[in-house]
């Protein structure tokens, strides 16, 4: 049994799953539970072994892993306290339920485990018990299922949410109407044994089922996630278009909650995550509400070990002063831009390719262009006029003397041929300037700012620049067939009250994680350095106060200790 101490209520109050139940409440589930120490590289739970309930982890780490084949596992994520694991077994429907996760110890620590017979008795009383649980095992099935490609194997994921199934049937009403209609033609067809009635309704259905499956895939493609990192929204019309907002976790000023008639009686509504830079709205989700809650707890988590690091670096600096430990060697290595550097292509085989690069890695700095179709569609006139002009010296050469006769040609072949080659001349040198403009338009990622350089060839030149620090948030968008085809979008950057936007860029989701990962790392390196000097400056306290203190013993009579007896 579990102790309801002051110190086990307050950690067990914030826990998501309970809400704002009384402390009565919480000293009853408390009791209920039975504390297990385990040791690093201990196994908690055996997938595919019987459950022992609802395990919540008061102290260290585990991981969730899953078995697949070949007997191989894969991580479906990480845990800290006040994260549980166990809710598939107390919510299957087996009278004798099995665990889906293997459950590994990564360090030493302690975890609270409660009965699934009390598990379940809890539910019965305080429903939104069972509605937290619903959400994290679907979103750890979701993330076993369909990991998002461009997600960090090392991020953990805490929820996948989708819209509620009841918002797809109110995108499929509009085509109850002419389903009706279908159906009266097919029993007029069948009624009056008129096959042409019935195909034609039997035609008339192939495109309403079509939008239908349309309609189906595009609630299936929008998706929330929330990572130990970032919240993410991301919103895909099939062939039209692609957006993904996110913002770190840090950077949330307010969550919100907001529905209609339909959503509360049904049961969905719209979570609002207000950011420094705008809104994210986490649209038609299940148990709306307590959506909310599990967002606020993550954020709260963020900002508590944030403040934990502070205090632990601030009493090691103590005790170093102090002479009570060892100084710590600085790692050299962390105050660095960790970047993870893609492997080179292949070397190309001609300037074309190495011309077309819209991607560039270099000491750590970024660079974007513009995709290559942007190049083409501001270009094929001229291209086109090459084309032309070729043929009609080709077309010259062969009939010209059929074409003007012999008598002019004679005369007139040398100025006919000289025109055109000074046109074929002009209208490379405009291929050359569209190819030239076309590369001097850059985008840039440094470790420390994002720069947008517009330039003209031989003329002017516009460059933006803005610290990492200041980025409040980034959404991208794919627009239109042929950017769902070709892969590429534009980047909104918010920053401050400004918008940036890389514009036409290559795989814009990749663009989107690069700047999110250096944003981190910038965050990284700017608490460190704040860390150092915080450390130094108490350490310059304690060697002030010190040698004050010295001062004032040694100004003292012998014998007199610093209590003056």
């Amino acid at each position: 049994m579990v102790a309801p101490t002051p110190e086990n209520l307050e950690w067990i109050r914030h826990i998501h799953l309970f809400g704002d139940l009384s402390d009565d409440a919480l000293a009853a589930f408390l009791e209920q539970m039975e504390a297990h120490e385990f040791h690093k590289g201990d196994i908690l739970t055996q997938a595919g072994g019987p459950g022992q309930g609802l395990c919540f982890v008061r102290q260290g780490w585990v991981e969730l892993r899953q078995p697949v084949e070949y007997d191989e596992e894969i991580t479906v994520g990480r845990l800290e306290s006040r994260d549980y694991f166990g809710e598939d077994v107390v919510l299957s429907e087996d009278p004798y339920p099995h665990c889906l996760y293997t459950v590994v110890a990564l360090s030493d620590g302690v975890a609270y485990c409660w009965p699934a017979e009390a598990v379940v008795a809890a539910i019965a009383e305080h429903p939104t018990i069972a509605q937290a649980l619903h959400l994290v095992r679907d979103s750890r099935h979701r993330i076993r299922r369909r990991r998002p490609k461009w997600l960090p194997e090392d991020e953990v994921v805490y929820l996948f949410l989708r819209r509620h199934p009841m918002a797809l049937l109110t995108r499929e009403f509009p085509l109850l109407a002419p389903l009706l209609g279908i159906a009266l033609i097919l029993l007029a067809g069948a009624a009056w044994n008129i096959e042409k009635l019935m195909w034609a309704g039997l035609l008339a259905l192939i495109p309403v089922a079509l939008v239908a499956l349309w309609r189906y895939i595009d609630w299936y493609n929008d998706y929330c996630l929330v990572t130990h990192n970032r919240i993410v929204w991301v919103d895909k019309v099939l062939f039209l278009y692609e957006s993904r907002n996110e913002a770190p976790l840090h950077a949330i000023l307010a969550i919100s909650v907001h529905t209609d008639w339909l959503g509360r009686t049904v049961g969905y509504g719209n979570v609002q995550v207000r950011t420094y830079g705008g809104k994210i709205i986490i649209e038609e989700v299940p148990y709306f509400e307590v959506v909310a809650a599990l967002i606020e707890e993550y954020w709260q988590r963020t900002r508590s070990r944030t403040r934990r690091q502070e205090r632990e670096a601030m009493a090691q600096a103590i005790r170093e002063r102090l002479g009570l430990a060892e100084p710590q060697t600085a790692n050299q290595g962390s105050s660095t831009t960790r970047i993870v550097t893609p492997s080179q292509p292949a070397k190309f085989v001609n300037h074309l390719g190495a011309l077309l690069r819209q991607r560039i890695e270099e000491n750590g700095i970024i660079t974007y262009r513009k995709h290559w179709f942007l190049l083409v569609r501001r270009s094929w006139g001229v291209w086109l006029g090459l084309i032309i002009w070729v043929l009609l010296i080709w077309q010259g050469a062969h009939w010209g003397e059929v074409v003007f006769g012999p008598a002019w040609w004679a005369t007139g072949r040398r100025i006919y041929i000289t025109v055109l080659v000074l046109g074929m001349l002009a209208l490379i040198g405009g291929a050359v300037y569209l190819i030239w403009d076309w590369r001097n338009d850059v985008y840039q990622l440094t470790p420390e700012h994002i720069v947008d350089v517009y330039r003209k060839p031989l003329g002017t030149e516009d460059k933006q620049a803005a610290p990492l620090e200041s980025i409040e948030n980034m959404t991208y968008e794919r627009v239109g067939l042929l950017g769902w085809l070709l892969n590429f979008g534009n980047v909104h950057i918010r920053v401050g009250t400004t918008t940036m936007v890389f514009e036409g860029v290559s795989q814009p989701d990749r663009v989107q994680q690069d700047i999110f990962r250096y944003i981190e790392n910038r965050r990284r390196q700017r608490r460190e350095a704040e860390e150092r000097q915080e450390k130094e400056r108490l350490l310059e306290w304690l060697r002030v106060y010190h040698e004050v203190i010295q001062e004032e013993e040694q100004q003292r009579p012998d014998g007199w200790g610093r209590s003056g007896v």
